[in-house]
């Protein structure tokens, strides 16, 4: 597994996202960076989770609004119950200067004393193909063990979706079984993938 350079001292437990600069990153790897989510990438997320193509990787499929964004950030990320993080690529433009700029999001969700809920999702289309998945799900899995002290990370695929399942799976993630008939917001019914990773599987034994 690819090492990974924390490049800032990782939050600590109870302080809040929202009193994060933009360009503080948490973690590199490569030309890939994370960093915490922010109020203002409100309406970024707005417009990711409205990309039909992110839409219908979700259970959750009505529209996003700057509103409710920007409720569930002060309400879940601000007090601390969910942990989501913006991944920026780095890229050097024609005249040398380098600009990092979002392509994808990823979140640990529902975190318990020793467990929590993964999920992500590549939100600028140019990004799509390009392996970044994998890394998103490996750099936030990473913060999940030595941040929050997770010992396990779980997540939801629908057997429909191959390209995420093999992400999950590239990053370490196993099949732990089926849950059959999973009922969308939109009324749709699908069998989902459930997976888990451990923490003594991913490789990390600190505390």
């Amino acid at each position: 597994m690819q090492h990974l350079v924390l490049t800032h001292r990782l939050l600590q437990w109870g302080i809040t996202m929202e009193r994060q600069e933009n360009n503080t990153y948490l973690a590199e790897d490569g030309n890939l960076k994370m960093r915490p989510l922010t109020l203002e990438d409100s309406q970024l997320i707005v417009d990711w989770r409205n990309n039909p193509r992110v839409q219908k990787r979700y259970i959750y499929r009505e529209k996003f609004t700057m509103e409710g964004q920007q409720r569930y950030f002060h309400e879940k990320v601000s007090s601390g119950k969910v942990a989501q993080f913006i991944f920026c690529e780095e890229r050097i433009g024609e005249n040398g200067t380098r600009q990092d700029v979002p392509i994808g999001c990823a979140v640990l969700d529902d975190i318990h004393p020793q467990y929590a809920e993964c999920g992500d999702w590549i939100g600028e289309d140019t990004a799509i193909g390009k392996g970044y998945s994998a890394r998103m799900i490996r750099m936030t899995c990473d913060y999940g063990f030595r941040v929050l002290g997770l010992s396990d990370v779980v997540c939801r695929i629908f057997e429909d979706n191959p390209a995420s399942l093999k992400g999950y799976e590239r990053a370490g993630f196993r099949i732990a079984g089926i849950l059959p008939g999973v009922e969308c917001t939109d009324g749709a019914r699908k069998d989902m993938y459930f997976l888990r990773l451990k923490r003594e599987d991913y490789g990390y034994e600190g505390k």
